[in-house]
């Protein structure tokens, strides 16, 4: 993980970092981990497996952020809501807390959630009372974390709509079937005139090496496919393209075959 690239190693299988062990008063019964969904994700964390888990926040996210958290009217960011999917303990949220109004994650697995609690002291995360509606809430200073099925959230879980949702190594994680499920659950999340961030990657190799994953492969054309033509949403841009397969990359079962991996970078902007 030295001179890897960070897209890279982000998008390595399954996302993970090892941890000290967490404050007794967030110790909690764990809902159910062990779906067919969940099961490899819970293994990679328990295992320490967090190749795609960066350790700085994102380049992309710094630099395109300041742009995308500002209302079309006004240059304050102040009051952005933020939603960032399958969140697992992204250093991006602290970031986030600190340029927007409110952040919200969702996450499968708690042992993720647990560790970001215990690293970002700062946020003053706490376990919040139980609504009994399928979802662990932890509370902090400008965020919330929601542990629970992505798939059951809706914006009663979230307390309202987003102004942006921030997407990186979330699409790629989702099985290629569940994709048009995923992105109907974005648009009931995302607020009118909302825009979406999101990061994906584009397997380029032979055709066993395609199908791999997660990552999964998102190519340009998927993307589209999925999002064009809904009636919520006003476009989508390409904001920038690069190939981050190294040869040392290469060597990773999960990338063996491949002769490029693009990160592919989108602005999608929903309608007013």
């Amino acid at each position: 993980m030295t001179d890897m690239k960070p897209s890279v190693f982000a998008a390595a299988a399954p996302f993970v970092l090892s941890v000290p062990s967490f404050s007794t008063a967030m110790q909690l019964p764990k809902p159910d981990e062990t779906s067919v969904n969940l099961k490899p994700w819970l293994e990679c964390w328990e295992s320490k497996l967090i190749g795609f888990h960066l350790p700085d926040v994102n380049p992309v996210l710094t630099k395109y952020a300041p742009t995308l958290l500002k209302d079309d009217s006004s240059a304050d960011c102040s009051g952005a809501r933020v939603f960032v999917p399958l969140c697992g303990k992204t250093v991006d949220m602290a970031y986030l807390t600190s340029v927007a109004g409110e952040v919200v994650g969702v996450e499968g697995i708690q042992i993720a959630l647990e560790e970001f609690a215990e690293e970002q002291p700062d946020l003053q995360i706490v376990r919040a009372q139980d609504k009994n509606d399928g979802f662990t809430r932890f509370v902090g200073k400008k965020i919330t974390l929601l542990k629970g099925d992505f798939f059951e959230l809706t914006t009663e879980h979230t307390d309202g709509t987003f102004d942006v949702i921030y997407d990186r190594a979330s699409m790629v994680a989702i099985q290629p079937a569940l994709l048009s499920d995923y992105v109907d659950i974005m648009g009931r999340l995302l607020a009118k005139g909302g825009k979406i961030l999101l990061v994906v990657w584009d397997r380029r190799g032979t055709a066993e090496a395609v199908k791999k994953g997660p990552p999964f492969s998102v190519p340009e054309a998927t993307v589209r496919e999925l999002y064009e033509g809904l009636d919520w949403v006003e476009s989508v841009t390409v904001l920038e393209q690069s190939d981050t397969l190294t040869e040392e990359a290469k060597e990773l079962d999960i990338f063996q075959g491949l002769d490029q991996l693009v990160e592919t970078v989108y602005h999608i902007h929903a309608k007013a």
